[in-house]
């Protein structure tokens, strides 16, 4: 699953209704037959490694999509909603950083947009099932890093030229 994925379910399992509305949890890019609904899919669109004026990455922005599969448009609807309020700022504040099971930490998160469709269960069935798309947006920084040398500002090294940090220009 992705990282953003990761802290968005560990935000979603500390609430006490999460298992009732969705008692299918959570799954990387698809669910298993036989899955019970409502669940949620977890897809990464695109990450975006940013990069620090030394080089070291910086933080990451991941665009993922979820996607709640659910009987009913009523029931997709009810769970859109309550998905909607735990990803409202500052909702990412309150994943907490376990560094035994993720090492990164999260800056921010927000839910880009929503449609609804509707997908066939079984080919050549006619049920039915209801889905949502969610894209999420979210940036995270790897937390574990040590910092980078000379963090903390005072006078660079001098490499006996005048290049004092290495980038090959003159200071």
């Amino acid at each position: 699953m992705s990282q953003l994925g990761k802290q968005i379910r560990k935000l979603f399992i500390r609430e006490a209704d999460f298992p009732t509305l969705f008692p299918g949890d959570m799954h990387p890019d698809l669910a298993s037959p036989g899955t019970p609904m409502p669940y949620i899919v977890v897809t990464q669109s695109e990450n975006v490694v940013n990069y620090d004026i030394n080089g070291l990455e910086s933080h990451i922005v991941e665009t993922m999509t979820m996607m709640l599969v659910c009987h009913t448009r009523a029931e997709a609807e009810n769970r859109l909603d309550w998905v909607r309020k735990q990803l409202r700022p500052p909702s990412w504040k309150a994943v907490p950083l376990d560094s035994a099971t993720s090492e990164y930490t999260i800056n921010y998160w927000r839910l880009d947009s929503f449609t609804d469709g509707l997908d066939v269960a079984v080919e050549g069935d006619d049920s039915a099932i209801r889905t949502v798309s969610c894209t999420v947006t979210g940036s995270f920084k790897y937390a574990l890093a040590a910092p980078p040398a000379n963090n903390g500002g005072g006078n660079p090294p001098d490499n006996g030229g005048g290049d004092f940090d290495g980038d090959g220009l003159e200071h």
